[in-house]
């Protein structure tokens, strides 16, 4: 499945893998192809939060499984974008406090969607969880420090750097090193500190490697 294959060509062994794993791998990617026409972002958006999110889970030590669980939660966490008119999602200005709850339900929506499927039980909590903040600011749960998930705290940092380097119709791009500088700045209250800096970490190397 080709969202996979990026993730195959590290050396993800199949026999490792638990039963019912090409199950999911072919649920989660009709979930996306129906998800990622939403609010003007394509599979790009997906693929590279996810491409950012598993590299972080490398460097802190997850295991192949976990590594393979954050893959789905990370291309799934805007699943719920489904229940979200497109007249918000594609407002050229600011959105309304109004249409910033409406928003903020889309992490809700999409655990409500997945949570049927026992096949993907294992990414909900990235789903649900991915906009959470160490400081107890975020939603939908008000969860704090370490009670969040921590492939939701990756896929939060991953997401929010791939946004700020696409930029928005009423907000402008953002360069990698403004957007690591923003991420750096809200460690500890929007984003968790260990995670910003594992992603620093893999960004680092991403530009060596591509200048050599």
């Amino acid at each position: 499945i080709s969202l996979f294959r990026e993730f195959e060509a590290a050396g993800v062994e199949q026999a490792y893998l638990p039963s019912g794993w090409e199950e999911a791998r072919k649920v989660t990617s009709i979930l996306v192809d129906a998800a990622t026409p939403k609010d003007g972002y394509t599979a790009q958006h997906a693929s590279e939060v996810t491409r950012l999110s598993w590299l972080v889970g490398l460097d802190l030590g997850f295991d192949e499984e976990g590594l393979q669980w954050l893959v789905h939660g990370a291309l799934l966490h805007d699943l719920g974008k489904l229940g979200v008119a497109e007249a918000i999602l594609a407002k050229p200005g600011a959105l309304t406090e109004e249409e910033w709850k409406v928003i903020k339900r889309h992490s809700q929506i999409g655990a409500r969607m997945i949570e049927a499927l026992e096949i993907l039980s294992r990414a909900l909590p990235v789903v649900r969880h991915h906009h959470e903040r160490p400081d107890g600011t975020g939603y939908p749960d008000g969860l704090e420090g370490e009670e969040i998930p921590l492939g939701a705290r990756i896929v939060a940092a991953a997401d929010a750097y791939d946004v700020m380097l696409r930029g928005r119709p009423y907000r402008p791009k953002s360069s990698p090193a403004e957007a690591l500088r923003e991420l750096s700045r809200q460690a500890g209250r929007q984003f968790d500190a260990r995670v910003v800096e594992a992603l620093g970490r893999v960004l680092g190397d991403a530009r060596s490697h591509a200048s050599l």
